[in-house]
């Protein structure tokens, strides 16, 4: 859970509030502090905690629903969302590499082996 405003990161003053929420919400979750399926502080819990307005704690929960972080349950409340499974990437494509001539790497022929195999069998 977000402890104070301390915590928040509000040192910077070039992002707006909202953001600096969203980042730090954000933080809570990469960290696993708020893990899939748990429920966030409620927009009031959370403007009293940390003395901002509900709106600013409304668009940080809403910027980041909008980046699938977290998710709004109807007469429930915010949780975060779990991590979609993403497959690993493909293997890179590859050519192989060119044969060299049967000539090259057999000394003989083969076809001159098989005949000379079934004359003897036959002798």
């Amino acid at each position: 859970m977000i402890r104070d405003s301390t915590t928040l990161g509000m040192q910077s003053e070039t992002s707006p509030l909202y953001r600096q929420v969203a980042q730090q919400v954000t933080r809570l979750i990469e960290e696993g502090t708020l893990r899939p399926g748990e429920r966030i502080p409620s927009v009031r819990k959370f403007r009293k905690h940390h003395q901002v307005s509900i709106t600013t704690v409304t668009q940080a929960y809403r910027l980041l629903e909008s980046q699938g972080l977290i998710e709004a349950r109807p007469q429930s409340g915010y949780y975060v969302r779990a991590r979609r499974w993403l497959p690993p990437p493909e293997p890179e494509m590859t050519k192989p590499e060119p044969r060299a001539k049967e000539s090259a790497w057999m000394p003989w022929n083969p076809g001159s082996m098989v005949a000379e195999s079934r004359l003897a069998s036959s002798r």
